[in-house]
C-alpha cells in the first residue's frame, strides 16, 4: 500500500512539473523598449518602434527564440530628460524584461546605461552616437555608427568633395549627440588650409537662430555645420539668414516625408548637403546593407530595422 500511495504521489508531482514546464514554455520571452513615442522627437522614437514591431513579427513568425514568442513592452519617455530612467527602472524591476531596446538619442540612452549595467540586463541603443554610451559597461550596446565615425566622414566630404575653408559649427548645448559630433568634426575639419570659422550655440527647442546665423554670415563661412536640427520646419528658420551656403546637416524626417529633395529644399532657400546615412527615398526596391528591402521596410523606419 506504501508503495501503491508513493508512486501516486510521485504521478502527481510528475504531472505537476509536466504543467509547470508546459506553462513556462508557452510564457514570451520579455524584452523592454524606451522611446520617444511622444514628445519633440517624436518622429524618431516612432522610427525606432515601427522597427522593432516589424522585426518582432518576422522573428516571432519564424518561430521566436527556443520556442517561446518575444513579447515587447513598450514606454514613452516623452522626448523628455530624466523621464528615460523613470520607465527603465519600471521594465527593470516590476516588469522583469531579460533586454532593453533604445533609445534615439545619446543623452537619455546615458540615462539608462548605468541602471542597465548594475542589474546586467543588455542595453541595445538603435541610435545613441555617443562614444561614452557603451563606455558605461560591458552591457550597453549599440547598432549604429558613432560620432567619431560621422564627424569625421563629414568633414573630409566638406573639405574633399564640397572644397570648403570655412566652416561655422552651431550645435545644441544640450545634446550629447550635437555636443559630439561638433567636436569630431571640429578635430578632423581643421588643417592648415581649413579652418572653423565660427561656433554657435542653441537650446533644446529654439527655433530663431537669426542671431548666431547672423554671427556666422559675419564670419564669412562658406559652410555649416549643425547636426541637431531635422525637421523641414527647422530649416525654415535658415532660409532668410544662410543664403546659398551649404548646410551639413541630418535631413532626414520620420513621418510622411522620408527625405526632403532638392525641390523641397529649394523652396525655402537653402543649399543642403545631406547626411551620408539619410540616403533612403520610398520606392519599390532598395538595397541597404546587402539587404534587398520594401517600402513597408523603409516605412518602418530602414535605419533603425535594416543592418
Amino acid at each position: 500500500m506504501k508503495s501503491l500511495t508513493r508512486l501516486r504521489h510521485l504521478a502527481a508531482i510528475a504531472a505537476a512539473s509536466l504543467l509547470f514546464l508546459t506553462a513556462h514554455a508557452a510564457d514570451t520571452i520579455k524584452v523592454g523598449e524606451f522611446a520617444c513615442l511622444t514628445g519633440k522627437d517624436a518622429t524618431f522614437g516612432q522610427s525606432q518602434h515601427k522597427g522593432i514591431l516589424l522585426a518582432l513579427e518576422e522573428l516571432n513568425a519564424a518561430g521566436g527564440v527556443l520556442g517561446r514568442k518575444i513579447e515587447v513592452i513598450s514606454e514613452d519617455n516623452q522626448s523628455k530628460s530624466g523621464e528615460s530612467a523613470t520607465v527603465a527602472k519600471k521594465l527593470l524591476s516590476r516588469d522583469k524584461v531579460i533586454a532593453i531596446l533604445g533609445e534615439v538619442t545619446s543623452g537619455r540612452t546615458l540615462e539608462v546605461a548605468p541602471l542597465a549595467q548594475s542589474a546586467k540586463i543588455p542595453l541595445i541603443a538603435s541610435g545613441a552616437t555617443n562614444p561614452a554610451v557603451t563606455q558605461k559597461g560591458d552591457y550597453v550596446f549599440r547598432v549604429c555608427f558613432i560620432d567619431d565615425f560621422q564627424g569625421t566622414v563629414m568633414a573630409k566630404f566638406a573639405r574633399d568633395t564640397l572644397q570648403l575653408k570655412r566652416v561655422a559649427i552651431l550645435s545644441s548645448v544640450s545634446s550629447a549627440q550635437s555636443v559630439g559630433l561638433a567636436k569630431y568634426f571640429r578635430e578632423r575639419f581643421t588643417s592648415a588650409s581649413t579652418v572653423i570659422a565660427a561656433e554657435q550655440k542653441y537650446s533644446e527647442g529654439e527655433k530663431d537662430f537669426r542671431a548666431q546665423l547672423t554671427a556666422i554670415k559675419a564670419a564669412g563661412a562658406d559652410g555649416i555645420f549643425a547636426e541637431a536640427v531635422h525637421t523641414l520646419e527647422d530649416y525654415k528658420a535658415f532660409s532668410s539668414a544662410i543664403g546659398d551656403v551649404p548646410l551639413l546637416a541630418n535631413i532626414t524626417e520620420f513621418g510622411a516625408t522620408p527625405l526632403f529633395n532638392k525641390q523641397e529644399l529649394g523652396a525655402v532657400g537653402c543649399s543642403m548637403v545631406l547626411y551620408p546615412l539619410s540616403a533612403f527615398r520610398a520606392a519599390n526596391k532598395h538595397t541597404v546593407y546587402g539587404k534587398s528591402i520594401s517600402i513597408r521596410h523603409l516605412n518602418a523606419q530602414d535605419v533603425y530595422r535594416v543592418r
